[in-house]
């Protein structure tokens, strides 16, 4: 009896210890595969936030350069109101003494048209008196003398009437002159009051304009700061604190072209170049080195043509409105002769322009509108483009400056979709 339930017992014993091998071999592939796919969760996780972190860090920094610009814009305004101010006196003071010379000028009129009426009796007068009887004074001696006199006075009379009206003339000519150039200079002042009156209107709207970015730029914050919140507690709930950061090394994806496709680089430029860096952009507070990938592209195309410009110079000139380019219908021979909008490019037409020795400035829209400015100038036969970069260098490939910039947005894009804008000039 003893051996029977010792046998019994033996034999749960075995199956309970079969059961949980059987158990703990079924679940073990299970729990590795939750820890795989916990692992690839938060390293997803991980690139989320470090996308979200640097759009943070980007949104920041444009808000910082807009609130700057908007001071100094309010400035500008009221330096513009101030000197409309003092031309509005300056011309009031203009019109007081246009209106008294006028009245001068009709004072001085006035004066002649009387002169001349009293000139006019004076000589009658005297012709009516003097009727000679020369028969009457033949004997006479006196008669010549008187005869003289009487004429050399009425000479005398005539000659100087007629030099005071000379002189009036004179002074009405002069007043007229002085009226005339009143009325140039207070003209010239009234256009220096509308232009400023219209750079004032202008400067308004580009206030209230970078008011309203400024405002989006703090609701974009906002959002990203709400969605990297979210993130951090779905971390804390994968595995605490657990910090990983993902980074790129941006210099291993830069890849130059082979040489019998390089551009020279008598016209290349780098917006990073310490000559410039750290120009502002026209009124702006975005430097060359921030925000100057078109001024740079721009200039190299211009200098490729003979029209020698750096950024610096170029950045300065009236074509840049702020931080924002105004590409140019005309440079010198040189004309725009393509569609400037952000609507996709025709990738014929940059071969064509190529195959003319023609450079092509293109936009590379990387992430919702952020993009790079690059010059285009080789195609090679296995159909690569190379450029000039203002940012990454010369004579690269034209994918790996779109893979280069992709992975600092954290986001992967083709050549086809990235690249949305083309600028191209032509010698007329």
């Amino acid at each position: 009896m003893k051996n029977k339930k010792c046998n019994n017992f033996i034999k749960i014993s075995l199956l309970s210890l079969l059961v949980c091998i059987i158990f703990i071999v079924q679940t073990t592939p299970l729990f590795a595969s939750d820890i795989e796919d916990t692992y690839e969760k938060l390293e997803d996780l991980d690139k989320q936030s470090e996308k979200i972190n640097t759009l943070i860090k980007l949104k920041q920094k444009e808000q910082a350069v807009i609130n700057t610009q908007i001071k100094k814009i309010a400035d500008q305004v009221a330096e513009a109101n101030e000197e409309i101010k003092n031309s509005e006196k300056e011309i009031e003071k203009l019109s007081y003494d246009i209106n008294r010379i006028k009245s001068e000028v009709q004072q001085k009129e006035t004066h002649i048209t009387l002169q001349k009426k009293v000139l006019e009796k004076f000589i009658r007068e005297k012709y009516q008196n003097y009727t000679p009887n020369i028969e009457m004074f033949t004997m006479l001696n006196i008669a010549n003398n008187y005869t003289q006199n009487h004429k050399d006075n009425l000479s005398h009379a005539t000659d100087s009437v007629g030099d005071f009206i000379e002189k009036i003339h004179k002074e009405q000519e002069e007043l007229k002159k002085d009226q005339i150039n009143l009325e140039k200079k207070s003209g010239r002042i009234q256009e220096v009051k509308q232009d400023l009156e219209r750079q004032n209107d202008s400067l308004k709207d580009v206030q209230n304009y970078k008011r309203v970015l400024s405002a989006e730029a703090s609701a974009e914050e906002a959002k990203y700061q709400k969605k990297l919140a979210k993130i951090e507690k779905q971390k804390q709930k994968i595995l605490g604190d657990l910090n990983l950061l993902y980074n790129s090394d941006i210099e291993n994806l830069i890849e130059k072209a082979p040489k019998k496709y390089h551009a020279s680089t008598s016209w290349y430029y780098s917006q990073r170049d310490p000559r410039w860096a750290n120009e502002f952009i026209g009124n702006s507070r975005s430097t060359i080195e921030d925000y100057g990938c078109a001024i740079s592209s721009v200039a190299m195309v211009f200098t490729y043509y003979g029209k020698k410009i750096t950024p610096k110079k170029l950045s300065n000139k009236s074509i840049f409105y702020w931080d924002l380019i105004n590409w140019p219908n005309t440079w010198g021979d040189l004309t725009l002769s393509s569609n400037i909008t952000h609507s996709g490019v025709d990738w014929d037409d940059i071969d064509d322009a190529i195959d003319d020795d023609e450079p092509v400035i293109v936009f590379i829209n990387v992430s919702g509108g952020a993009g790079h400015y690059v010059v285009i100038h080789h195609k090679t036969k296995d159909d690569r483009y190379v450029v000039h970069d203002p940012y990454l260098g010369s004579n690269i490939y034209l994918d790996s400056t779109i893979k280069a910039f992709g992975a600092m947005y954290g986001v992967t894009v083709s050549r086809k979709k990235a690249v949305d804008q083309m600028i191209l000039y032509k010698e007329n």
